[in-house]
């Protein structure tokens, strides 16, 4: 980021921008409608106080894709609710720590571990 500030200009010029576009171009696609039906996304997070404690916290999700999606219309749903806090905000923020669990076939497992 702190580069961008100085080579900005060269991100800009048309050769470089064909370049990167060719790169995109040439990945392999996302995945298809039947692989994101089928998939699935794990997430893990940990924490340990000064004293060991320590908590674990696992979401069995939805795939990547269809999660990003289905969490953008929710938060819109909230948006046009007038459930909104103006500025950058995190979800988790604005609509607390449990909101991933309003998505259909989220699933949140929270552990005490010492």
């Amino acid at each position: 980021m702190v580069a961008s500030r100085y080579l900005g200009w060269l991100l800009g010029l048309p050769v470089v921008q064909n370049f990167q576009k060719r790169l995109i171009q040439n990945q392999p696609p996302g995945p298809t409608e039947a692989e994101r039906a089928q998939g699935k996304s794990l997430l893990w997070g940990e924490v340990e106080d000064n004293s060991g404690k320590r908590l674990v916290s696992r979401l069995r999700c939805l795939e990547g894709y269809t999660l990003t999606a289905l969490t953008a219309v929710a938060i819109a749903q909230k948006v046009l609710a007038g459930q909104v806090i103006v500025g950058f905000q995190t979800p988790s923020l604005v609509y607390g720590a449990d909101f991933i669990l309003e998505i259909e076939g989220v699933v949140r497992e929270d552990f005490d571990s010492q």
